[in-house]
């Protein structure tokens, strides 16, 4: 989404402009994971089954061992299966937002950014 605004950013055109990055992930649900040996599949919260990837991004997959889990949460295969799902969209996420921080910095606008 980010790329998508880069040529708005790099405009000669000095007049201010507006660009929200609205995402509805993870907040709205992806489907399940139907593909999960689990008997409660994983909410994939916008994530590509099997361990997809979007055009243009460099997915981060979590290891489900490896998850921590928050205290006020039950440590099952289930909770950390959709922990690793979620932590990948948030991932996902953070590398949008970091790449439009890019754009408007390589476009010397950065500090005329809120």
């Amino acid at each position: 989404m980010s790329n998508k605004v880069k040529e708005v950013i790099n405009s000669k055109d000095k007049r201010p402009f507006f660009y929200t990055l609205q995402q509805q992930t993870p907040i709205v649900e992806g489907g399940f994971d139907n593909t999960s040996n689990l008997k409660h599949k994983p909410d994939l919260f916008g994530n590509k089954k099997k361990q997809g990837s979007f055009p243009s991004v460099e997915e981060v997959f979590y290891n489900v061992s490896d998850i921590p889990v928050p205290k006020f949460l039950l440590d099952t295969s289930e909770c950390r299966s959709e922990l690793a799902q979620y932590y990948q969209s948030v991932s996902r996420i953070d590398q949008g937002l970091a790449r439009l921080v890019e754009l408007v910095k390589s476009a010397g606008i950065y500090d005329k950014t809120m």
